[in-house]
């Protein structure tokens, strides 16, 4: 690659980047809405949030933001697919194992989140987005984090002091 496809690559990267912060989701009628496999995502997401909801023990979690809706982290037991259905039909699928994560399917037009790849705790650092695998058609973020992490932003969710 050239300089100049860098300076291309970031320009992208800051639009990208201006469109997440700047666009409404309302703007767009996005809202996540649940599914069977959505089921941990939704806890504590109605009123009355569970207040001693126990932390699970997994080795990673995946941080899932879907608009401006931000999720309890997940915790990667097993080898599954997790599918974010939006009420406006965009879906993402996201396929995981006990470490790591990759998005396996998504009704977005250009599937660049599916280009970017599978993301471990090993190849943080050689990647773009780093932990993260994003989504900018769906607005959907999703980010592989520790189990520290994880028990941090768990505790906030559910309101655990």
């Amino acid at each position: 690659m050239k300089k100049r496809d860098f300076a291309v690559i970031g320009i992208i990267l800051l639009g990208a980047i201006a469109l997440i912060v700047f666009l409404r989701p309302s703007m767009l009628g996005l809202s996540p809405v649940p599914g069977e496999d959505q089921a941990l995502l939704q806890q504590g997401q109605e009123e009355g949030k569970a207040e001693n909801q126990a932390f699970p023990n997994a080795l990673a979690f995946l941080q899932i933001t879907v608009g401006q809706s931000h999720y309890a982290p997940y915790p990667l037991v097993g080898e599954g697919a997790l599918t974010l259905t939006q009420k406006d039909g965009q879906e993402n699928v996201i396929h995981y194992t006990p470490t790591s994560f990759y998005m396996h399917a998504s009704t977005c037009e250009g599937q660049d989140c599916i280009a970017q790849g599978e993301v471990t705790f090993e190849n943080i650092s050689s990647r773009p987005f780093f932990n993260s695998v994003i989504c900018l058609p769906n607005q959907v973020s999703v980010a592989l984090i520790t189990p520290q992490e994880a028990k941090v932003n768990w505790e906030q969710y559910y309101g655990i002091q």
